[in-house]
């Protein structure tokens, strides 16, 4: 005859039964992979530009994706300035979204930016134009010390150039012409009212009938005044201006 065994042995045996499987369960080497990450994403706004020596606006933000289009944590992104010089302090491990940042802030000269961000396989560029900064200088560049007689038109323009605290020429910076003299009938024939592409600004003069020394004198707001000395005598013939 048999006797029956306890309630709590039975369990005791259940137990072990469960416990044997769930072993054999992780032990079979079965594990999820890891996801690797195999593009680079651009997550930041694009930026027109930058200027020189100074930060952008916002960073340059990259996402680093597996093939399934998943963000992946923990990669490391290597990132570098291939134009405009300057400086990009980065997060480059990518964050539980799988993102990594550079903040730039471009060298003192103007053109072409570039900052490029990578990783095995895979790259992201962000390409950006470095603009001047602010005029802070302006200088004399042609029809210096020009001679005419009354009433006719010197034979050289009056040339400017406008640039920023680093030596860069500066476009479309506003320009005033302004002529002091003993003739009111002075006038300019044009005048440009701002720098062009190269940074350069030029004008032209018509002398009036009275004879006397003139001065011209070119301003733009932040950078101060040039002059240019113009003599107009009816004894005098033209003077060729000093280049």
């Amino acid at each position: 005859m048999h006797c029956a065994q306890p309630l709590s042995r039975r369990y005791a045996r259940a137990t072990l039964v469960l416990s044997a499987l769930a072993l054999a369960a992780c032990g079979d080497g079965s594990t999820t992979p890891a996801p690797t990450a195999v593009a680079l994403e651009l997550r930041s706004a694009p930026l027109d530009s930058v200027t020189v020596a100074r930060r952008a606006a916002h960073p340059f933000v990259v996402r680093a994706i597996d093939r399934a289009g998943r963000p992946v944590p923990g990669v490391l992104v290597y990132w570098t300035i291939d134009a405009g010089g300057g400086a990009a302090p980065t997060t480059p491990i990518t964050d539980a979204n799988g993102e990594s940042t550079a903040w730039w802030t471009p060298g003192t000269e103007a053109g072409d930016g570039r900052v490029i961000a990578s990783l095995d396989g895979a790259r992201a560029t962000f390409a950006v134009r470095v603009v001047p900064d602010v005029p802070a200088h302006i200088a004399t560049i042609g029809g210096m010390e020009q001679a005419a007689a009354p009433g006719s038109e010197l034979a050289a323009p009056f040339v400017i150039d406008v640039r920023d605290r680093h030596g860069n020429l500066v476009p479309r910076a506003a320009v005033h012409w302004r002529i002091d003299g003993p003739d009111a009938g002075d006038h300019f024939m044009d005048a440009a009212p701002a720098t062009d592409m190269r940074g350069r600004a030029l004008a032209r003069v018509r002398l009036g009938e009275a004879p006397g020394d003139r001065l011209i004198t070119v301003s733009v707001a932040g950078a101060g005044e040039a002059h240019f000395e113009i003599v107009a005598e009816r004894t005098r013939a033209t003077r060729v201006p000093r280049p």
